[in-house]
């Protein structure tokens, strides 16, 4: 409860988890789990510009033949 008094800063680095992600891409029921005070904000852009997202990679389904 004391998290909800004491809310991070607008514009810390946070970890979250969520359950999935919708249609466009957008995580669905987050949840706030902590601030990362080992990152700053110039490190994660860093990390966006090597790494692809999880929502962009394709899965592969194979279909089933009935």
């Amino acid at each position: 409860m004391d998290q909800r008094r004491k809310a991070p800063k607008i514009g810390a680095v946070i970890t979250f988890k969520f359950q999935e992600l919708s249609n466009n891409g957008h995580p669905r029921f987050p949840v706030f789990l902590r601030v990362r005070t080992d990152l700053t904000w110039n490190d994660v852009l860093e990390a966006a510009k090597t790494k692809k997202p999880m929502s962009v990679i394709q899965k592969i389904i194979p279909s089933t033949k009935l």
